[in-house]
């Protein structure tokens, strides 16, 4: 597993931790990933849709 330096004491901290184990200060924001990967999911949907509108019903 890849650790990363807290930025406050220094301890390593798991790359998926949120939170420092030693001290608890927040390691990398809380919730940026989730609204990301939202907003690519639904970007490819409107891709395909596109695409299937404009390619229009099979033969």
């Amino acid at each position: 597993m890849a650790l990363i330096p807290c930025p406050e004491c220094q301890a390593e901290v798991p790359v998926r931790s949120k939170i420092c184990p030693k001290c608890g200060t927040l390691v990398r924001p809380i919730g940026r990933g989730g609204k990301m990967i939202s907003f690519a999911l639904a970007a490819v949907f409107v891709a395909v849709a596109v695409v299937a509108l404009v390619k229009g019903p099979a033969p």
